[in-house]
């Protein structure tokens, strides 16, 4: 028992020890309704040339896929287990040829980095079981205001956010082609991508006036459309074939 707590207390596995406490701490508020699982709430499933390894890397973690509070808590505790591992059956063996920094040095690096393709594999099945991205979700997305978060938004690549309650949500967005949205420019959700998972969005009507998406793939039109006005409707006991009654006029 005193072996395990020693190892447990030196570096680097005291850093992986220290943080894991946090993941119980903060698990255990979840399981008391104090905390939301999904806290930090992220869509990754876009890219543009420029962002693919960064893309890729999120895509490798499924960030995105399944809740990043899990995914860091999984990586923890395989960080801590592998840190645990060699500091039991390695570090007597190698405190001969390796100074004690040296040793940490590269037993902490070498458990983080074991660790993050370890969460990698244990995340991958998971990701059926967290729907993060459901239908009723985008859905609800569309209409909603959002500010754009990127430096500029094209029709290949952009991220806004979307003001919540809670934590923001953080979404991938295109616009029209032809079409460019600034950074802090305020803009609505269109419509959603279920193919590519993203959004398209439009500047917001009163601040560019004459501006219309048609679609994922439209081309913005020089002027809205005029407004549909509905069908005059005529009473319920006229025959179809009939004139409509002529308006009541003022007598002079």
């Amino acid at each position: 028992m005193d072996e395990m707590l020693t190892a447990a207390t030196a570096v680097p596995t005291a850093l992986f020890s220290g943080l894991l406490l946090v993941a119980l701490a903060y698990w255990l508020l979840v399981a008391m309704g104090q905390m939301d699982i999904d806290m930090f709430h992220i869509h990754t499933d876009h890219g543009e040339v420029g962002d693919l390894g960064h893309h890729g890397a999120l895509d490798f973690l499924s960030i995105g896929k399944v809740p990043l509070t899990l995914l860091l808590t999984l990586f923890l505790l395989i960080a801590w287990s592998l840190s645990m591992s060699a500091e039991l059956s390695l570090r007597a063996p190698l405190s001969s040829i390796l100074p004690s920094w040296a040793y940490a040095t590269i037993a902490g690096a070498g458990a983080t980095i074991a660790a993050l393709f370890g969460t990698a594999a244990a995340a991958r099945p998971l990701r059926k079981l967290f729907t993060l991205d459901t239908v009723h979700a985008h859905q609800a997305l569309v209409g909603r205001q959002a500010t754009i978060t990127s430096g500029q938004v094209d029709e290949r690549f952009g991220t806004a956010s979307i003001a919540t309650d809670g934590p923001d949500i953080l979404l991938n967005v295109i616009c029209a082609t032809g079409m460019r949205l600034a950074r802090g420019e305020q803009a609505v959700v269109v419509e959603h991508d279920a193919e590519r998972d993203l959004y398209l969005v439009a500047p917001l009507p009163h601040l560019r006036p004459g501006f219309l998406a048609t679609g994922i793939d439209g081309t913005p039109a020089e002027q809205p459309p005029a407004p549909v006005l509905p069908a005059a409707t005529l009473p319920a006991n006229l025959p179809a074939n009939a004139a409509p009654p002529a308006r009541a006029t003022e007598s002079a």
